[in-house]
């Protein structure tokens, strides 16, 4: 089958400035992400999609649900796509939780299959839950067909490394960008990364 990955458009966050860890913090999609969206479920007609399967946070859960409908297609919310929980450093900056936590920071940098945010989740929990869907995903869907994924950018950098057979402690080595998609098909039940981060759909949108 084809599986199509897509990271979720990018969201109207009120705290503006240098980047964040989000986790399972939400906010709606402005009107950018809207319109990104919408080019995404453009350039995915004619994938013959069957279902669209998505986290149930909110910035994700507003993307796909503008790919199912112009696609006409199911979508099923799941709570397993979510972005991986931060606890209590949800919504710091790298720079603010290097000054309030360094040393637990440093080794959940170091280990973050291990190691975990203070009442949050460690990676390897976040790739557990998402695994699971992937593999309802495979069960539901008969070889032929195809199915797009919507999620977070960690969650779906985990889920690459591990379709790939990769470390999935090297997650932070790919780059997949707001509406980007990735795209993997099983040859010989066998998953072969087809596109990776695909943003030529956006090309004048940026």
């Amino acid at each position: 089958m084809r599986l199509l990955l897509a990271r979720h458009a990018p969201a109207e966050w009120p705290q503006g400035g240098e980047p964040r860890y989000r986790g399972w913090s939400d906010a709606p999609l402005g009107e950018a992400g809207l319109a990104a969206a919408r080019l995404l479920a453009r350039r995915l007609e004619g994938e013959g999609i069957a279902a669209v399967y998505s986290s149930d946070l909110l910035r994700a859960a507003s993307t796909a649900r503008e790919v199912s409908s112009r696609l006409g297609v199911p979508l099923r919310l799941r709570r397993g796509l979510r972005e991986l929980c931060f606890g209590r450093w949800e919504g710091l900056s790298h720079r603010e939780i290097l000054g309030r936590d360094p040393e637990r920071y440093r080794r959940w940098l170091e280990d973050p299959l291990g190691a975990a945010p203070p009442e949050g989740e460690s990676a390897a929990l976040c790739l557990g839950r998402a695994w699971e869907v992937l593999r309802e995903i495979r069960e539901r869907h008969p070889p032929g067909s195809a199915a797009l994924v919507v999620s977070h950018g960690g969650t779906l950098r985990l889920l690459v490394c591990r379709l790939l057979g990769m470390p999935p402690a090297n997650h932070f080595r790919l780059r997949l960008d707001p509406c980007g998609l990735t795209t993997v098909d099983w040859e010989a039940e066998r998953p072969v990364l087809s596109g990776l981060n695909d943003l030529s759909h956006l090309e004048g949108a940026r």
